[in-house]
């Protein structure tokens, strides 16, 4: 494992945002990106958001409706609460 970093833009010059990360998988580093940008978004009251990512694999872990009982699946599971929230 190397030390990895996550980032993501807010269109129509909203900011960004960057985050530096210890040692872990590109994956969880992808899905602690996406959860940081979600979380972020709803923060400074973003109510409807389009979320893209270039990985396939966090796409398909977040959007499917079954459990997923892996190292990550904490972070899977904040992901799709911070997706179905109003």
């Amino acid at each position: 494992m190397e030390a990895v970093a996550a980032g993501g833009v807010f269109r129509n010059g909203r900011g960004g945002y960057s985050l530096r990360f210890g040692k872990c998988t590109a994956y969880r580093a992808e899905l602690w990106g996406v959860s940081k940008g979600l979380t972020l978004a709803w923060d400074l009251g973003h109510g409807r958001i389009n979320l893209e990512v270039d990985c396939m694999l966090t796409v398909q872990a977040i959007t499917s409706p079954l459990s997923h009982p892996c190292s990550n699946s904490d972070l899977i599971k904040a992901i799709q609460n911070l997706l179905h929230r109003e």
